[in-house]
C-alpha cells in the first residue's frame, strides 16, 4: 500500500448491533495484570490511571495505616507519583 500509513480494512455494521465501553476497574485487576506484565502495583496504577475505580493514593495510604494525609504532603505524593524523574516545585 502506498503511502505507507493508509489504512484498509473491512467494515460492517448492522442497524441492531449494540456497543459497550469497557468499565472502569477495581485494584485487584491492576494487582493482577501488573503481575502479569511483571510491573509493580504502583507502575501499572500510574499508567492505567484513567481507568482505573478507585483512588491509588487514597488505597496506599489505607494499606499503610496512614488515611490522614496533610494538603502539602498530598500534593507531594501526588506529584512524585506522576512525575517521577521532575523535581518537586512548591
Amino acid at each position: 500500500m502506498w503511502p505507507g500509513a493508509s489504512v484498509c480494512g473491512l467494515y460492517f455494521s448492522h442497524p441492531e448491533s449494540h456497543y459497550f465501553g469497557v468499565g472502569k476497574i477495581e485494584r485487584d485487576q491492576v494487582e493482577d495484570y501488573a503481575k502479569r506484565k511483571g510491573w509493580t502495583v504502583a507502575e501499572a496504577e500510574k499508567w492505567l490511571a484513567p481507568i482505573l475505580n478507585y483512588d491509588p493514593l487514597a488505597a496506599a495510604g489505607t494499606a499503610a495505616g496512614d488515611s490522614q494525609l496533610s494538603a502539602p504532603a498530598c500534593r507531594t505524593v501526588v506529584q512524585r507519583f506522576l512525575q517521577p524523574s521532575v523535581g518537586i516545585r512548591n
